[in-house]
């Protein structure tokens, strides 16, 4: 299962030291493009591309049930949302509990379902498995060799990319490495 090779990761945003940003780049290391968050107070983005124009919004609500990322085009036309469920579950590993991640998924601009993100390893890996159970892409934490090298992808929740399919939006698959950063405590 081979594609087009990415990589996204938190970097400094509007506050230098602070890291906000998400920033999707390809192999050579080209921003495509960026979520950028105006204020630590709130949990919205604008998504810039790689000259920095304006190319969308990413909008946080929280609901009772669950909450999500919206997607909207630079007019502020809605594109679709990334939801995650706002249980917490655990499993019993021998004595020890184990936090399971929850449940997250992917809708159009009609609230109609596109696909499931699905986890491994907790959330250090993760796939967008579309409706039709073809994978459009997976992630995976990358760091290198060495603990330090994994403890700064981590930090910086660098994912390597691997977009099976060419036509799976990038602003979609940045809401949803948005999403996962959010489940991670970002």
């Amino acid at each position: 299962m081979f594609g087009l090779q990415l990589m996204a990761e938190r970097g400094p945003g509007a506050h230098q030291h602070v890291y906000t940003d998400i920033y999707l780049r390809n192999a050579s290391g080209e921003l495509l493009l960026a979520a950028k968050k105006p204020s630590l107070l709130h949990g919205d983005y604008t998504i810039v591309d790689g000259s920095g124009s304006t190319a969308g919004l990413l909008t946080s609500k929280t609901h009772l049930t669950h909450s999500e990322v919206t997607l909207q085009d630079a007019n502020h036309v809605p594109q679709g949302s990334v939801q995650h469920s706002n249980f917490e579950s655990t499993r019993r590993v021998g004595l020890y509990s184990q936090r399971i991640p929850p449940k997250c998924w992917f809708v159009d601009a009609s609230g109609n379902a596109l696909g499931s993100i699905q986890f491994v390893n907790g959330v250090l890996g993760f796939s967008a498995v579309k409706a039709d159970g073809m994978v459009a892409f997976s992630a995976s934490l990358s760091g290198g060799d060495g603990l330090m090298q994994e403890m700064t992808a981590l930090e910086h929740r660098r994912f390597a990319i691997s977009l099976v399919d060419r036509s799976f939006p990038l602003p979609m698959l940045l809401a949803i490495v948005t999403t996962v950063d959010k489940i991670l405590g970002g």
